[in-house]
């Protein structure tokens, strides 16, 4: 159930907010699937990026219709994201001087 603030922040739950596993993500195994998800991306902000991440969470939170959860998550995920380029891009460089 969508309680009102929820929904004014945002009027169209589960538009583009599944893969995350934000609100109105469906029902069934699909949850499951996105609130680990969610989990996962939240767990891959730990000490300094934490601490960079939540004040910025909380300042986009303020200023759109997605939570500082979802925020986070979607932070944890673009800084594992950037750290899996940086590794293969290192390795293939490797494997090419050898």
């Amino acid at each position: 159930m969508y309680t009102a603030a929820a929904l004014r922040r945002n009027p169209r739950p589960g538009f583009c907010h599944s893969f995350f596993g934000f609100e109105g993500a469906g029902a069934g195994k699909n949850d499951a699937m996105t609130s680990k998800m969610t989990a996962v991306g939240d767990a891959s902000l730990t000490g300094w990026r934490r601490k960079v991440g939540d004040p910025i969470a909380r300042g986009v939170a303020s200023r759109t219709r997605f939570s500082a959860e979802q925020v986070r998550a979607f932070l944890g995920f673009a800084l594992i994201a950037i750290t899996l380029y940086s590794l293969f891009k290192r390795a293939r460089r490797v494997t090419r001087e050898t």
